[in-house]
């Protein structure tokens, strides 16, 4: 048995050493090994049985058959009891304390930007992640994040910061102090990590794939109808509560695009469409969105037509 520090609910082997100090020959020894959290609760239980006889003044080396698992504690107990088959009340017993490495870091989400939204291009974008420290016992001190933007296969923005302590068992939420612009990019990746913080790597770092698109032009004409029999009806129903349909017309096969934006701008809704030539038709699913005023639109061909619904 050592005294070095493994990580919570590693499975361990247990080598141990039993010595006969009587004069008598002892056969089938029989070993139990408890293991105890620092409140003394039991966590586990392990018994095994050395075959054969032991000699009165020799000892004998054995690996435990079965592991157990190193419990969720600063420190823990491993009592080792040694009895004869035969008679249980020949006992010997021995107990040594045990650290398991509780330091873990965990980042639990990113907090901004919203993972329900889509960006828009070009504007400037926060990044807060909440942030927990595991450890049951002791504080964090200078946790370090790092931030990155992927776009178009390579990083176009980084940033770094420090929190200074995170209480034992707490969560904090972190800002770093630095925005970013979106890229110009339908799809980006970003990329939250702690820098070499603790053993447990599987919760450092957090990727988010996200979705941007460009905002709606501000104009004061709405225009439903464009050039080469392009059109873009009014949706059926307006008000609409829950979904609404809009009946478009393409000269020709090809892929329109259909988006749906808040007065301020902000792209909320993205569908491509492959559709024919001729009337179509698309079904908004409006579930999710608050009364009020909002535009949706169709590009096709480098055209873009704009209408106004009204969500109750």
């Amino acid at each position: 048995l050592g005294t070095y520090c493994v990580l919570p609910n590693t499975q361990l082997e247990q080598d141990i050493v039993v010595y006969n100090t009587g004069n008598l020959d002892l056969e089938d020894i029989v070993v139990k090994m408890e293991i105890s959290n620092t409140s003394g609760a039991i966590t586990e239980t392990v018994l095994d049985t050395i075959a054969g006889i032991l000699s009165g003044g020799n000892s004998v080396s054995h690996k435990m058959s079965n592991t157990y698992a190193v419990p969720v504690a600063s420190y823990y107990n491993v009592k080792v009891t040694a009895y004869p088959l035969c008679n249980s009340a020949i006992t010997s017993d021995t107990t040594l304390v045990e650290c398991a490495d509780l330091d873990d870091i965990e980042l639990v989400s990113i907090e901004q930007p919203l993972s329900s939204a889509i960006d828009t291009f070009g504007r400037s974008q926060n990044i807060v992640v909440k942030v927990r420290n595991n450890n049951p016992d002791n504080d964090a001190a200078n946790v370090k994040l790092h931030a990155e933007v992927i776009a178009n296969g390579g990083v176009v923005f980084t940033a770094a910061g420090t929190i200074n302590s995170i209480v034992a068992g707490s969560d904090v939420n972190y800002s770093f102090t630095t925005s970013y612009t979106i890229p110009r990019e339908v799809s980006y990746t970003l990329k939250v990590y702690v820098e070499s913080q603790d053993k447990i790597a599987s919760n450092d770092t957090l990727l988010v794939n996200r979705t941007a698109a460009d905002t709606l032009p501000i104009v004061d004409d709405i225009l439903p109808i464009g050039k080469d029999g392009i059109s873009l009806s009014q949706n059926i129903p307006n008000p609409a509560s829950n979904t609404t349909k809009v009946e478009y017309s393409l000269p020709h096969d090809g892929k329109a695009v259909f988006n749906i934006y808040t007065t301020a701008g902000q792209v909320i809704y993205t569908q491509s469409v492959d559709a024919i030539v001729g009337k179509n038709n698309i079904i908004f699913d409006l579930n999710g969105l608050s009364s009020g005023i909002y535009f949706y639109s169709m590009e096709f061909e480098g055209q873009k037509l704009v209408r106004k619904m009204s969500v109750k």
